[in-house]
């Protein structure tokens, strides 16, 4: 079975080498091919949960629904990307992720409910005038549209200000994934749908449609989570370092105390500098983005404060009873 699994996975490095570009194909296949695919159950993914959780969870408020995602362990990161190394183990505890993105009509809801201002940039795409505009804007686009299409020109502050609507109108605690939620989710998924199906990207949220933000031809991956990759970036709970891989915890990281963001051009120095910021991870990518790229690329931080096209969010939470936590093997 181990030997049929890197078989398995080194065959869709090389399949996703020649379809989605990336790193040459002997470096990019030796990675892929030394990861595990850690199912759940397997030797080496963890005891099983003391308790199953239910399966799935709709929010009453907002309509969103949620998938429980297993507690597990993975490898994480990349050696491709600076700030992606070292490739290291992740434990998780399990958790509700946000089976699509927040829509424009949830994020709706909120503004008109709390009155919020949305801002805005003066110029670009994410202006006052295209949130407004006749029958495309976020504003007026049709109510089943609004329920569709994924909400973006968000700031990472208004994407948490909603989460804290959302959690004091529900009782439960809502936040954004962490990092490694997210990368769990989006590269074991895609793994697990690959081993079980063997069928090509079709099924893996990959779709080069300018389309990208609305749900329309879209499938779920191995954990029935949609739109990870290929269908706009995603704001994660964590503050951004250059560096914070090799420092991260085994069980749960949650990400650095503080930003830290590189100086474009440090005129004093021929190294990289870097200050305090409140910069946050953001992951996934755009129509045009390579797939290698949506799974591990993290080298566009933003500020908590800007907002910019494609950029969205969907939100996670964990389970009320201490007993769903993950048990490691000894």
């Amino acid at each position: 079975m181990k030997r049929e699994l890197k078989v398995l996975l080194l065959v869709s490095a090389l399949f996703y080498v020649q379809v989605a570009g990336g790193p040459s194909s002997k470096s990019f296949a030796a990675e892929w091919g030394k990861r595990t695919l850690l199912a759940q159950g397997e030797k080496g993914s963890g005891k099983p949960e003391k308790h199953s959780p239910q399966k799935t969870y709709t929010d009453p408020i907002t309509g969103m629904e949620f998938v429980y995602i297993p507690a597990g362990e993975f490898m994480m990161g990349s050696e491709k990307f600076r700030d992606s190394q070292p490739v290291h183990k992740v434990q998780l505890d399990g958790f509700y992720m946000s089976v699509y993105k927040v829509t424009v009509g949830a994020f709706h809801n909120f503004l008109n409910e709390t009155g919020y201002k949305k801002a805005f940039n003066d110029e670009g795409y994410c202006t006052e005038a295209r949130w407004n505009e006749k029958e495309k804007g976020w504003n007026t686009l049709s109510k089943d549209k609004k329920k569709k299409r994924s909400v973006d020109c968000v700031s990472w502050k208004e994407a948490t200000a909603f989460l804290k609507w959302l959690s004091r109108k529900t009782g439960k605690q809502f936040r954004l994934p962490t990092e490694a939620q997210w990368e769990y989710v989006a590269h074991e998924g895609l793994l697990r749908e690959f081993a079980k199906t063997k069928k090509k990207r079709r099924n893996f949220n990959y779709d080069r449609s300018f389309n990208e933000l609305f749900r329309e031809n879209l499938k779920p991956n191995a954990f029935g989570v949609y739109g990870m990759m290929g269908k706009g970036y995603e704001y994660c709970q964590d503050y951004y370092t250059h560096d914070y891989y090799a420092h991260s915890p085994l069980r749960n990281p949650q990400g650095p105390p503080i930003g830290m963001s590189l100086i474009e051009d440090p005129s004093s120095s021929d190294t990289d500098e870097y200050y305090e910021s409140t910069d946050h991870v953001n992951r996934g990518g755009g129509y045009s983005t390579l797939l290698y790229f949506s799974i591990f690329l993290r080298s566009y931080p933003l500020d908590e404060d800007e907002f910019k096209e494609g950029v969205g969010f969907r939100l996670t939470f964990t389970p009320e009873s201490a007993d769903f936590t993950f048990i490691s093997e000894q």
